[in-house]
């Protein structure tokens, strides 16, 4: 028996950090290496719930963001930062990883810089169009830094950027479209929810009435807008299925003819993996990330982009109207997603961080 590879991946927030470091260790182990896995997130970050529940270890340190909390947010951040980073240091001497992996999210920056200060081999993956301040100021102290797309590099100070795709699950990309007698559109506002599309959505389920005898809606709501989503929807009596949350996200893509949703990077992934064509609202206040993302892939020709600054329920239904009233443009927009997907962006990243390990 080789040796056992041990594995820290620091991710949190949101689904679009958490699934491309599962996407990662899942290539690891399809790979035939024996590997030990740490997650590091937050106590209070969805993924203290769902990396226990797929079966790995998970600790917690202290992060938060400096961006949209208010005057006092830079200093109670550095604070955080700073505990998280003692934290973090004492998590990776106890656990001795041979790699640590920064997926995104808050947490990524203490546990990143705890892994400069023990000398341990360090990757960042940066999916979006846009690096973060974080990731551009970590970049020179990483031998790898893995983009999704060729403009990133001019953003970071490193000759470790490799453009490899973001990493997305197999079970995702085993998908196969279902062959069905109706149009299904698919409403995603991210892992957390966006009320700003909750709200529009359900507004305009009046104007997509001349598609209701062949449409069927699945719409993740996020936990606080769930109960009156669905409420809404049964008044408004279309062909629907609302859930707070998706976990099964293979069984809705199969179905799905367009997908609105927000354009984190972790959704774009999967959506231009499977070839999935889309309206995208970027959420607004992201410094940026979004609507850069979300360009990118309509300058391809796999999205149509919306500023949430200019929706309307007339706006929103108009789109939807006329892409599922036109099956050859759905088609060639899908064709254009899947031109920008890279389904083996998973493996490619494990050669790359196996090529870090090697004596």
């Amino acid at each position: 028996m080789g040796r056992v590879t041990r594995l820290a991946v620091a991710c949190g927030g949101t689904g679009g950090h958490l699934y491309p470091g599962i996407a990662v260790v899942g290539a690891f182990r399809a790979s035939g290496s024996d590997i030990e896995v740490l997650f590091v997130g937050t106590a209070g970050g969805m993924e203290a719930r769902l990396i226990p529940e797929k079966g790995f270890q998970f600790a917690a340190v202290s992060a938060s963001g400096f961006v949209g909390k208010g005057m006092g947010a830079p200093l109670s951040a550095l604070w955080r930062v700073s505990r998280g980073f003692f934290e973090a240091r004492r998590l990776l001497r106890r656990f001795s990883p041979h790699l640590v992996i920064g997926v995104g999210g808050y947490v990524s920056v203490p546990v990143i810089l705890a892994s400069v200060f023990l000398r341990i081999p360090r990757v960042i993956l940066e999916p979006n169009a846009r690096p973060g301040l974080a990731n551009r100021l970590l970049a020179p102290f990483c031998s790898l830094i893995v983009v999704a797309f060729e403009g990133s590099r001019r953003y970071l100070r490193s000759r470790g950027v490799r453009v490899l795709g973001i990493p997305v699950r197999s079970e995702i990309l085993a998908v196969r479209r279902e062959a069905k007698g109706h149009l299904t559109l698919l409403v995603l506002g991210g892992s957390q929810g966006a009320q700003a599309i909750n709200r529009t959505l359900v507004a305009a389920l009046p104007l997509l009435e001349p598609l209701k005898e062949r449409l069927m809606i699945i719409h993740q709501t996020g936990n606080k807008d769930f109960e009156w989503v669905q409420s809404a929807y049964r008044a408004a009596a279309p062909r629907a299925r609302v859930q707070p949350f998706i976990d099964d996200m293979a069984s809705v893509y199969a179905q799905a003819d367009l997908v609105v949703g927000r354009s984190g990077a972790g959704t774009l992934g999967e959506l231009t993996a499977l070839g999935l064509p889309s309206i995208l609202i970027p959420f607004p206040h992201a410094a940026g990330h979004q609507e850069d993302n979300a360009r990118e892939v309509e300058r391809a020709g796999g999205a149509r982009v919306l500023l949430q600054s200019e929706l309307s329920p007339e706006k929103l239904a108009g789109a939807v109207m006329e892409l599922l009233s036109d099956p050859e443009r759905l088609s060639r927009m899908g064709e254009a997603a899947g031109r920008l997907g890279k389904p083996r962006a998973a493996e490619e990243i494990v050669e790359a961080c196996k090529g870090l390990l090697e004596p």
